[in-house]
């Protein structure tokens, strides 16, 4: 699901980015109005946020039929707190990408990855929910 949260973010951003994910199993959505952030947040149990940075995996049959996502058994973030990502990073404050960044965020911290690992965590997460194939 590709939300559009920096000015640049669009479709033709989201299929680009989509065409890097070679699944026939995978689906990619563009949501440019927030709808399904929105849903997603409250799935997470946020009530004032949009999620967004955030993986959600689900086994095999699970099926979105109401107004908001189904829970997932398993997801990841990568997402902080504004003062501690200007903290960690101070060339990069009061920039149009940090001023998208929640001042708190309501995201669980232990399932916060980033980098290295941000990508072991989304390989073992999809390694159980295929069953590991």
């Amino acid at each position: 699901m590709f939300i559009d949260v920096l000015k640049e973010d669009s479709r033709h951003t989201a299929e680009a980015a989509a065409r890097r994910v070679r699944d026939p199993r995978v689906r990619v959505f563009h949501d440019p109005r927030k709808r399904a952030g929105r849903s997603m947040a409250r799935t997470l149990g946020w009530r004032h946020h949009i999620a967004w940075d955030c993986y959600l995996y689900y086994p095999s049959g699970v099926r979105w039929d109401g107004p908001h996502m189904p829970p997932a058994p398993r997801w990841i973030h990568q997402l902080r707190d504004r003062e501690v990502w200007e903290a960690e990073r101070p060339g990069e404050t009061n920039t149009e990408w940090t001023s998208q960044i929640q001042e708190r965020t309501e995201a669980l911290s232990y399932r916060f990855r980033t980098g290295g690992g941000l990508v072991s965590a989304l390989r073992s997460a999809s390694a159980e929910c295929l069953g590991g194939r």
